[in-house]
């Protein structure tokens, strides 16, 4: 029912789509040029998961290096749920943790246990940055009703372009996969 919201897809998409969700446990590489689609993947990926009667049904994360960049895929997000809801589906419900998030991070850690949050978006320092006047993101991640389902990294290649030791936090990105893999081994 969702492809009839693909107004047509971009070469290399549904290749990625079918890699993504064929492929349990699987890393999927998808480097297509700026502006052809990686977002949607990801929307259109989030959506089957999270509303496909049988699958993992868990939620979205989402690792991003810029700021400006979670913004930017805020606004097509919205975009997207707001073209959902034109055509009946409900929208999938995202945090993006930048400024621009209206919610604490209090807040969205239980809509997150709880089962309540489809898509969060952060970047690495805010999943693994120390804080001791609050549970841990890992520990949530650990203690959720629903594990996540399906884990992107955004702008991959930035750690090829700079180097690792331009944002370290990116090299523990595997400790996260870990944790979610063994709390969701599909």
């Amino acid at each position: 029912a969702v492809d009839r919201l693909c107004r047509g897809w971009r070469p290399g998409q549904k290749e990625a789509v079918r890699s993504i969700l064929q492929q349990r446990r699987s890393m999927s590489i998808v480097s297509l040029p700026t502006g052809r689609g990686k977002s949607f993947i990801a929307q259109y990926c989030s959506r089957l998961l999270r509303h496909t009667e049988g699958g993992d049904c868990g939620p979205t994360l989402i690792i991003s290096p810029l700021i400006s960049l979670m913004d930017d895929q805020r606004i097509r997000w919205n975009e997207v749920n707001e073209i959902w809801q034109k055509y009946g589906f409900e929208p999938l419900r995202c945090a993006f943790l930048t400024a621009e998030e209206k919610r604490t991070p209090s807040e969205l850690k239980q809509l997150l246990r709880s089962g309540e949050l489809d898509v969060l978006c952060c970047s690495p320092e805010a999943l693994l940055r120390p804080s001791s006047s609050q549970i841990q993101w890992i520990e949530i991640f650990q203690n959720m009703n629903r594990p996540f389902s399906f884990m992107v990294i955004d702008e991959a290649h930035t750690i090829a372009d700079w180097g690792a030791s331009i944002r370290p936090e990116f090299q523990l990105l595997n400790t996260i996969k870990r944790i979610l893999i063994r709390k969701n081994p599909n």
